[in-house]
């Protein structure tokens, strides 16, 4: 079964058994649920990724499963040792919540071997999360992949588009009890530059500054993103390279803030990468 972000996160409980809206601005009641037997979640946005993760290791708490195991695909790494710790029984738990993230999409022959061993696996209260960076089609199609998604659930995190992004920012103030104003929401966009770990913290940042109910304005956010904003004449020059006019006025507007002209920006953004140019080039 393939499910989004959104999707998955409805059929699960929220955190801490309390109600709360998610990136589609709901999600279930607490209750217990079945939860599959194996997980694939996939994605290269941190938020979407942890917060499922974090969905599902509440509800297999919540089902019984009070042990975690988390592992890391890496040289010293063994899928014999997975297999062995998923056959040993709990003494104290219902069954275990077993975590393996891989640093690349392709597991290789051997892990590709295992992971369609663990989604054939016979029923034995366990649940295993396989995380991984974002699948591409051909990835996707290959015999492990439908064997996970095919035994368990495959929750595909994407992305807002940055047209979406706005609408995907609004819902996040809605769970916060904010609301915000479409250029508001324009304007956040633009400052978070589609980084939703950096929009999240923003939004949380606002909750604290602001109390439920308010609708914030364009010129409440503009001044509160902009403390947290911090720009140096490398980014100014990275953006010039590529061409990037809008980031590049942007950058240079947050330079100017923090130095008080863009002259006097880029000066001291210049000494400032004077001071740290060996470093920058290896040189000690």
């Amino acid at each position: 079964m393939k499910l989004s972000t959104e999707q998955f996160l409805s059929r699960l409980p929220p955190p801490n058994g309390a109600r709360a809206a998610g990136p589609a601005g709901s999600r279930a009641e607490p209750a217990k649920i079945e939860l599959a037997p194996i997980y694939l979640i996939s994605g290269d946005e941190p938020l979407l990724v942890n917060e499922a993760l974090d969905a599902l290791r509440t509800a297999a708490l919540g089902s019984g499963r009070s042990e975690r195991e988390s592992q890391i695909v890496d040289r010293s790494f063994s899928w014999d040792k997975v297999v062995a710790s998923l056959a040993s029984l709990s003494l104290f738990s219902a069954g275990k919540l077993v975590e393996i993230r891989l640093n690349s999409p392709t597991p290789g022959d051997e892990g590709s071997r295992f992971l369609r061993q663990l989604a054939s696996r016979p029923m034995d209260g366990n649940v295993v999360a396989i995380v991984t960076p974002g699948l591409t089609r051909k990835i996707a199609d290959s015999a492990w992949a439908k064997a996970l998604a095919a035994a368990g659930v495959w929750v595909e995190t994407r992305p807002p588009s940055l047209t979406n992004l706005p609408r995907w920012m609004a819902a996040r103030l809605r769970a916060a009890g904010l609301g915000c104003a479409p250029e508001g929401l324009e304007l956040l966009a633009g400052r978070v530059e589609g980084n939703l770990l950096a929009a999240q913290q923003e939004i949380d940042k606002l909750a604290l500054l602001y109390p439920a109910g308010t609708n914030l304005t364009a010129e409440q956010l503009r001044s509160a993103v902009a403390d947290g904003a911090r720009y140096d004449v490398f980014q100014l020059g990275d953006a010039a390279l590529a061409g990037d006019a809008e980031r590049a006025v942007r950058v240079l507007a947050g330079l100017r803030d923090e130095y008080g002209s863009s002259t006097g920006a880029v000066v001291a953004g210049s000494r400032g990468a004077g001071a740290g140019g060996c470093r920058h080039s290896g040189q000690p």
